[in-house]
Formats: structure tokens, C-alpha cells, sequence
């Protein structure tokens, strides 16, 4: 019994210890693309991966209009433009990149008017790619 007690005290303490580290901040939403296709200009880019919501509901970023741009490593402009966002529900970013672009300037309009940004820069897989590769 001391021994289960002790090592759920152990527990507690590392958990609040945890939790008074500083946090990530974000501006509006934390928002990572769905497995859905989005075209974000025609003939230019595909934006495949995954979104987490950092909080705010699911519901708000659903249908969405998306303005995004994108950039590879170097600073070479590969897409931008904007597209309507529709997704279905949640998903758990997750894998090890290889490949990483850089997004600027991203912001999501939702259908009550709401506007969402991201943090400036993402670490992709393959998720963003010109059509055709």
C-alpha cells in the first residue's frame, strides 16, 4: 500500500513539475492539413498531412477557407493561394521528417468569420509537392 502510494505521489510530483515548464505558444490555432487533397493552386501544389487543433473546435476550421504559402528550404516559392478547407475530423500529426518546406503567411478563414494563423514554419514529409512528382 506505501509502496503504490509512493510511487502515485512520484508520479503527481513529476507531473506538476511538468506542467509548470513553459508552454509553446501559438497564435490563434495550432493547425496542421488533413490527409484530404487540398489544391492550393491550380497546376502548382497538392498539400497533403495532417491537423491538430490547438483548442479551439473542430467545427470552426471545418470548410474553412484556406490562404497559404509555400516556400522550400532555399526560400523558392513552390505554391500560394487559397481554397476552400473541408475535413471531416481530427488527426494526430506524427512520423519523422525528411523533407522539410517552409510555410509563411498561412491564415484560415472560418464560416463564422473567425481568422486562424499558424506558427510560421512546419517540418513536412512529402506532404507538400508539385503536382506531377
Amino acid at each position: 500500500m506505501k509502496k503504490t502510494l509512493f510511487v502515485q505521489l512520484m508520479a503527481l510530483s513529476i507531473f506538476s513539475v511538468l506542467m509548470l515548464l513553459p508552454q509553446k505558444a501559438y497564435a490563434g490555432a495550432d493547425i496542421k492539413f488533413t490527409t484530404t487533397k487540398v489544391t492550393v493552386q491550380d497546376g502548382c501544389c497538392q498539400v497533403y498531412g495532417y491537423f491538430t487543433n490547438n483548442g479551439d473546435m473542430a467545427a470552426e476550421i471545418t470548410k474553412s477557407e484556406i490562404s497559404v504559402t509555400i516556400k522550400d528550404e532555399n526560400g523558392n516559392l513552390l505554391c500560394s493561394g487559397s481554397r476552400t478547407f473541408d475535413m471531416g475530423g481530427l488527426y494526430v500529426w506524427g512520423g519523422s521528417p525528411y523533407h522539410t518546406y517552409y510555410i509563411y503567411d498561412s491564415s484560415f478563414k472560418t464560416p463564422s468569420g473567425k481568422y486562424y494563423w499558424n506558427v510560421n514554419y512546419y517540418n513536412w514529409w512529402n506532404n507538400v509537392r508539385p503536382i506531377g512528382m
